[in-house]
């Protein structure tokens, strides 16, 4: 049946940009894993700025699981 008006080919670009979409996310995410080791593998100037730092990159590493789970 022919969509009046419709291009034929709109499926093929709503696959495209689902999965320039997805690339994007994906790229998101590999990103912030990059700095969540940074953080982890920083220096700190004191036990309670380390106490600090890993309990925020921990809060925000669960976050980007839960995301990731959502994503997929």
């Amino acid at each position: 049946m022919n969509r009046p008006a419709f291009d034929d080919d709109i499926d093929a670009d709503e696959n495209e940009e689902i999965d320039e979409m997805t690339e994007n996310l994906a790229r998101n995410f590999r990103d912030a894993q990059k700095q969540l080791n940074q953080i982890k593998n920083k220096p700190f100037k004191s036990k309670m700025e380390e106490r600090m730092a890993m309990n925020l990159a921990s809060r925000y590493a669960s976050e980007m699981a839960d995301l990731t789970t959502r994503f997929r």
